[in-house]
């Protein structure tokens, strides 16, 4: 499964990368991996000085070879959008089954994030997504970092996160990370971010309908046209359908939102946390139904098959 490194860190007297290979579930790809990030981070030590750590990728193809590529052009605003496709173009050509990409990046403090805990687990239980309350980049309290992700065919994921010491020469101590994960992706370790998911295939569109019965009670609701609701839910990438696909997913609101009308609703349960539901009674009785909270989960699943 794989534990944080950055527990017991003040008895632990090797770096992180030596205590993840010495532990005893360790697979042979992710001691792959951890050697590929400590020798990313050697380069990182080693050029820190002279201003920002390029951006580099260790890759481990599927014969066993290693490999780097300089991907620094992949990370200029102008290539923001396109570096998610020619990485995953790269490692593709390559016959990557694993790799690790090095780039220097703000985060916040271990201190900060601590305070921010509650705050983050509340949103996290309702759903919702935690918003900063300003960008990194403008936090006085930020550091600035050299930052590793890497990610296996076989579901392996590391990520880690080493300071630089911009009052000392921007030196690294390799032996202070500010967090170390190897381990097998789960929900509580999954790799995030538009450059995660590089060896995956992309996902397939998930289709968006909705029936034009409930396109015509929405109007009576909202007190518009079915014209403007049709035009509205276009423009969210809602297709009306005279009859829901039988495969379809229903989403519905929790019962812990009151509904905002005194119309009748259909109540049921979430088929994936089993959570109280309510939904119109012009949307389909069969099939399944899923609250907003899981239908991230649920969508996710759908598109990758």
């Amino acid at each position: 499964m794989g534990s944080l490194a950055t527990h017991g860190r003040k008895e632990r007297t090797m770096s992180c990368f030596e205590d993840a290979m010495k532990r005893d579930d360790v697979t042979p790809v992710q001691s792959e991996m951890v050697t590929m990030a400590r020798a990313l981070m050697e380069l990182a030590k080693s050029t820190a000085g002279d201003g920002e750590v390029p951006p580099v990728m260790a890759i481990l193809t599927e014969d066993g070879t290693r490999g780097l590529a300089v991907v620094g052009g992949l990370f200029t605003e102008e290539a923001r959008d396109e570096a998610p496709m020619a990485l995953r173009e790269l490692l593709r050509e390559t016959k990557a089954k694993a790799y690790v990409l090095m780039s220097e990046s703000w985060m916040l403090p271990q201190s900060a994030m601590q305070a921010m805990k509650p705050a983050l687990e509340e949103a996290r239980e309702k759903g919702e997504e935690f918003e900063l309350a300003r960008p990194i980049s403008e936090d006085d309290r930020r550091i600035s970092i050299v930052s590793l992700s890497g990610e296996s065919v076989e579901g392996d994921v590391l990520f880690a996160a080493f300071r630089i010491d911009e009052k000392n020469g921007r030196a690294i101590d390799l032996e202070k990370e500010e967090t170390f994960f190897v381990g097998r992706q789960t929900d509580k370790a999954r790799a995030g971010g538009r450059l995660s998911g590089l060896l995956r295939e992309p996902a397939k569109q998930v289709r968006s309908v909705v029936t034009r019965a409930m396109v015509r009670e929405a109007a009576q609701a909202m007190g518009k046209s079915e014209e403007e609701i049709e035009k509205l839910t276009a423009d969210m990438g809602v297709e009306v359908v005279e009859d829901m696909p039988d495969e379809a997913v229903l989403v519905c609101a929790r019962d812990d939102v009151e509904p905002g009308h005194d119309r009748p609703v259909v109540k049921g349960k979430c088929c994936e946390c089993g959570r109280g539901i309510y939904h119109s009674p012009h949307a389909p009785q069969s099939g399944r139904k899923v609250c907003v909270s899981c239908v991230g989960v649920v969508a996710e699943r759908e598109a990758r098959g």
